[in-house]
């Protein structure tokens, strides 16, 4: 039997789920927007191979959710898929709050507070695969904090979903050295440790077979079919973008790369999380520091909030 507590809470998480869906179809764009949105939406609706690094799982998830919704023409339809990502974001943000600590009042402003950033509304109601990583980012940081599941099935089930979640966009692999932390600090001795890694890069690997779609797909010539990928040589070619310098995420060169240099990249960041986050940005740090109670830990938090940011 279920206890009411936890039923509760589950139909208060469907509750942020719907109200966001409820409230954001009012501003979800009607058809092809600015940057990549034609691409992705060409992508999901024919199952086709966007720029590198190919994006597997967008594809399939875009043309699974497309399918079970028709609704209007594919563009809008992959506007709507990150509506929905966004929205489950959301509602796994506001478990997370919960399982961590806060009641379910401040839990809903968390989440509401989120839900108000710029560029979370903006990729909300777009086609980007950034509302598809935000949810897998979520779901990583849920898995990390359950309080019930053993620490073997959290490592095992959290590498399936960071290897999943490489074929939305490869950026997600910056939350592994805060989850192998809080993986470390759950298993508390080097034993379970290394059994706990050994798990976590199977269920990886399995994930990461997500980019087997790039040869399978591209020996059907899709539409789109950057790179050819249809066979291995020219499917590691584009998985490690080598066309836009390998997995580097900017374009420059080694000489570039001085303290000062990294100074104004650390700025820029502190403008631009301001920009995109607002409010939530800085009570975020503030919380992190006056409520230590987080079954994350600080360090964790921190950790993340390092490698994902300005470097």
């Amino acid at each position: 039997m279920v206890p009411k507590t936890t039923v509760g809470v589950l139909v208060k998480t469907a509750a942020v789920f719907l109200l966001f869906v409820c409230v954001g179809l009012r501003f979800v764009a009607p058809s092809v927007t600015v940057g990549d949105s034609g691409e992705f939406a060409t992508a999901a609706s024919t199952l086709s191979i966007p720029h590198p690094p190919g994006f597997p799982l967008y594809a399939l998830a875009g043309k699974a959710v497309g399918t079970l919704l028709p609704l209007g023409g594919w563009a809008f339809r992959t506007n709507l898929f990150s509506l929905l990502c966004s929205a489950a974001a959301l509602a796994l943000f506001f478990d997370l709050a919960v399982v961590t600590g806060l009641g379910a009042l401040p839990a809903a402003f968390a989440a509401a507070l989120l839900a108000a950033s710029p560029i979370l509304l903006y990729n909300s109601f777009v086609t980007e695969v950034f509302a598809l990583n935000l949810l897998a980012g979520v779901a990583a940081l849920r898995l990390l904090a359950d309080p019930v599941l053993p620490p073997l099935r959290v490592a095992a089930a959290g590498g399936l979903l960071l290897g999943l979640a490489a074929g939305s966009h490869q950026t997600i692999v910056l939350i592994l050295p805060a989850a192998l932390l809080a993986l470390w600090l759950r298993t508390a001795s080097a034993p379970r440790l290394g059994r706990a890694l050994a798990w976590a890069a199977g269920g990886f690997a399995l994930g990461f077979t997500v980019y087997l779609f790039l040869p399978i797909r591209s020996a059907h010539q899709p539409p789109l079919d950057w790179g050819h990928p249809a066979d291995w040589t020219s499917a590691w070619h584009v998985i490690l973008r080598k066309d836009y310098g390998s997995l580097s995420l900017t374009v420059d060169s080694p000489l570039s790369r001085t303290p000062g240099n990294a100074a104004l990249q650390a700025g820029r960041w502190l403008q631009a999380l301001w920009a995109q986050w607002g409010p939530a940005a800085a009570l975020s740090v503030l919380g992190a520091f006056v409520w230590p109670g987080t079954g994350l830990g600080l360090p964790v938090l921190l950790i993340f909030v390092f490698f994902t940011g300005p470097f």
